[in-house]
């Protein structure tokens, strides 16, 4: 194993797993829908945590699947061990990032609903993307 430069970011692993992990990422923002591809990739991973059991999940968002276009879930069912891969990839060249994104939209869910507990009212969200 040797270290490689991708994209300023330092990838341990052989020339393979470098090229597989490029060539998912490229294939992946060609799919995503135009509007946002960093809010479909956001939309991935409520979508992936939503999966997981109800006892075992951070944050449960029901409608993430709706803000994936068609070809990029038929990939993911298609593909589970290139699909494993690549968050395993990720999480090596950007480790805790995905637990970061998951921790946010459940800090941000629980702000919401104990805010309306609360007698909240109304509720601006100013965002990027699909937020």
């Amino acid at each position: 194993m040797r270290d490689i430069k991708a994209g300023g970011l330092s990838m341990k692993g052989s020339e393979d797993a470098k090229k597989d992990f490029i060539k998912t990422n490229k294939w992946f923002t060609g799919k995503a829908r135009s509007s946002s591809k960093t809010a479909e990739g956001i939309a991935t991973l409520r979508f992936h945590e939503s999966q997981r059991p109800e006892g075992e999940r951070i944050c449960y968002d029901p409608y993430a699947v709706h803000f994936i276009s068609p070809e990029i879930l038929e990939w993911i069912a298609s593909n589970p061990d290139k699909v494993k891969a690549s968050w395993e990839q990720r999480e090596r060249i950007l480790p805790g990032i995905d637990n970061s994104v998951i921790a946010r939209v459940r800090y941000f869910d629980d702000f919401v609903k104990r805010s309306i507990d609360e007698g909240l009212e109304q509720l601006v969200i100013l965002g990027a993307g699909y937020d």
